[in-house]
């Protein structure tokens, strides 16, 4: 599934329905991408205003690398789809050993845990926003950092689903163990950008 081609209302319909994608990882990956996009819209805000012009370099610096987490976020979106294709043919397949399965919840989990990192990595970006951008987008950014929150917190429901299945404990540790430090790391940063704007706001 292309998630880029298809219109609002056709991916909440999809969504809304009994079709297993996209499912709650997928939609997540895209929870993210609005993330991204919320922190481009400030910078789109502040670039080439007099006020911000001693900042506009380092703006225009996070407006890139936003956007490019934005379209791999898109990406993360459909490879999660991806993933679970070969994961629901195999619940059917009863010739399936221990290893293999093994492998395609792997699989299903790793995508997952990539869109996590993904939206850790610009959670830094969203907090600099929040502080230097346009004030008149203060509470975009704190958007950013809400549909931030709510992605991480999506995956990692994402993430655990498929490792409480992994019969490889090594395997399945090391991922959690990732996925757990990018969750209570990352919904930390998320909250304390928010309350900062809020204060700022009241």
């Amino acid at each position: 599934m292309d998630v880029r081609k298809k219109t609002i209302e056709e991916y909440l319909d999809l969504f809304a329905g009994s079709v297993p994608v996209p499912g709650g990882g997928g939609v997540s990956s895209v929870i993210g991408a609005l993330a991204a996009a919320a922190g481009e819209m400030v910078c789109s805000l502040t670039v080439g205003k007099k006020k911000y012009e001693n900042i506009e370099p380092e703006i225009k610096g996070i407006a890139r690398r936003l956007n490019e987490a934005r379209n791999k976020l898109l990406t993360l979106s459909d490879r999660d789809a991806e993933a679970f294709e070969p994961l629901a043919a195999a619940y059917k397949d009863k010739t399936m050993t221990d290893a293999e399965m093994d492998a395609l919840y792997e699989n299903a989990a790793e995508v997952p845990l990539e869109t996590m990192r993904c939206i850790f990595s610009i959670l830094d970006e969203i907090d600099y926003l929040s502080v230097y951008g346009s004030r008149l987008a203060a509470s975009d950014a704190a958007c950013a950092a809400v549909y931030a929150r709510a992605a991480i917190a999506g995956e990692i429901l994402n993430v655990r689903i498929n490792t409480k299945c992994i019969k490889n404990t090594e395997i399945k540790t090391e991922i959690e163990v990732e996925a757990d430090a990018l969750y209570k790391t990352g919904i930390k940063k998320c909250d304390l950008i928010f309350e900062k704007v809020m204060e700022g706001l009241i």
